[in-house]
């Protein structure tokens, strides 16, 4: 059984949406804006993720809300979404058959993509089918995700794509009900529209594309490119899914229009019910399916009833596993040899093997046994308490080549006019860190260069990750550095 999500989140390019809940029930939503440092002492991937983690940190801080197990709602983007169907066989033969077809569709070799997928049969023609909704990321991406929570003390306990995540949110909210067959998603933003064809909650189609730019003479020609992109979608689905026609589409805009609805529901022929994306909790609102996506993957109790779709159960497999489908025209051969061979072993082994059986059976514990041969048993298991209070000091060890990410959360505790002189830092026998530093405060008067040594102190102090609580200042003096007045500082932790 999933274990309960308490936090829901969804990070796209440059903003995190994170929603506390209670079972099925938001408790507080917050949403904040990243902003990147473009300065950072030591870029890299993991350099780009500290604003992220930074972010997240202070969200929870700010809000009185505790780490614990989470969920995210993964962009659109960011995942493969593909549709097949495969004869009807056995839930035993499905996991090779489905990763097998899937390399037909998917543009990556699947060791290097963790997946997750949901089969259904479906008949057609008299004929027993299998419609499989199949749903891949990189590893790599998954890999980024887990250091982001792990950074914030949370627990991963579901990663889904967001287009499950704002389907449970729609059915939650009663824009979406599972009886529909077809219904189609219209989300535009400013620069982009995307397409999300579901049948009974599950999706099966997602397309997205990018807006021309407004040139303002012309802003019809937005509506129109809107309208052509939806129509070829609509076409799509129809010759390759379902021959059905949609039921609705709903249509989710960040500034409401009534024209352009109009203008959809008249060219595809069905009806459009435009929905505001708008999430309040008490007296928080927030506007944008990001929030949708938040609450969606928050859910402890998935209104997709049975269907679920979550990164951390990877159904993938090791491709050496993968066998040609036409060894099964081989298997009556195959029968006859193996039969043939067994039969013509216990013939010539036969009158051995009872004889050879027990001596060599004596031989392999004796030689299993080794120099433990004639050592008492309850000795053994002595040692082997031993060895595994060695083995759990040994755990113990900490890793102490990470500092990277310390000397860049020192470098970002130092304000404006503050530089080092020295800077030693290391681990203790308890695994913390001991941090000692000297440097220079230049400022208009002795009054503010003391204010900005004691911010330093502080910034280094209320970081959780450096865990400086017994940082303290040691020294103070005067100084004259090229002709300025400066402060000098020294600061120790034990």
């Amino acid at each position: 059984m999933l274990e309960s999500v308490k936090i829901g989140l969804f990070l796209n390019d440059d903003k995190v949406t994170l929603v506390e809940s209670d079972h099925n029930k938001p408790q507080k939503i917050v949403s904040a804006t990243v902003t990147s440092s473009t300065d950072t002492p030591f870029p890299s991937d993991l350099s780009e993720e500290i604003p992220f983690v930074a972010l997240l940190q202070k969200l929870l801080r700010d809000n009185k809300i505790n780490p614990g197990p989470a969920g995210i709602s993964i962009p659109a983007k960011e995942v493969l979404l593909r549709t097949f169907v495969l004869p009807w066989m056995s839930s035993t033969e499905a996991n090779q058959a489905i990763a097998f077809e899937a390399k037909k569709y998917v543009p990556f070799d699947l060791s290097d993509l963790s997946y997750t997928y949901h089969s259904m049969t479906w008949v057609e023609n008299n004929r027993k089918l299998l419609w499989v909704i199949f749903y891949a990321i990189r590893k790599q991406t998954l890999e980024k995700y887990d250091r982001l929570l792990k950074q914030i003390g949370c627990k991963p306990t579901l990663y889904e794509p967001s287009p499950v995540s704002l389907a449970k949110e729609l059915i939650i909210k009663k824009h979406l009900r599972l009886s529909q067959k077809t219904i189609a998603v219209i989300h535009v933003h400013e620069q982009y529209g995307q397409i999300i064809f579901y049948e009974k909650g599950i999706a099966y189609f997602l397309r997205e594309f990018t807006l021309p730019l407004s040139t303002g003479n012309k802003p019809q020609s937005i509506d129109t490119y809107l309208v052509n992109e939806a129509s070829k979608s609509f076409d799509y689905y129809s010759r390759q899914f379902s021959k059905q026609k949609a039921e609705e589409v709903l249509l989710f805009l960040t500034t409401p229009d009534r024209k352009l609805a109009a203008i959809l529901a008249q060219e595809l022929s069905v009806k459009v019910k435009m929905v505001e994306p708008i999430t309040m909790v008490g007296s928080q609102r927030l506007t944008g399916l990001d929030s949708f996506y938040a609450c969606g993957v928050s859910l402890k109790n998935s209104p997709l009833r049975s269907v679920s779709f979550n990164f951390l159960k990877d159904k993938s497999f090791e491709s050496a596993s993968l066998v040609s489908w036409n060894i099964v025209e081989l298997v009556p051969a195959l029968k006859t040899a193996v039969i043939s061979i067994l039969v013509l072993a216990v013939i010539f082994m036969g009158g051995q093997w009872q004889l050879k059986g027990n001596e060599k059976q004596l031989h392999s514990l004796f030689l299993n046994q080794g120099a433990l041969a004639s050592v008492p048993v309850d000795q053994i298991q002595a040692q082997m308490g031993q060895n595994q209070v060695k083995l759990d000091e040994y755990k113990k060890i900490p890793v102490r080549t990470h500092l990277t990410p310390s000397l860049i959360r020192i470098t970002r505790a130092l304000p404006s006019g503050v530089w080092l002189k020295a800077l030693r830092i290391h681990y203790n026998s308890a695994g913390q860190i001991v941090l000692n530093l000297d440097g220079y405060v230049s400022s208009q008067d002795f009054n503010a260069q003391v204010k900005i040594v004691n911010e330093v102190l502080s910034n280094l102090k209320v970081d959780k990750v450096l865990s400086l609580s017994n940082l303290q200042i040691t020294m103070t003096q005067k100084e004259i550095v090229n002709n300025h007045a400066v402060l000098y500082f020294r600061m120790e932790s034990s």
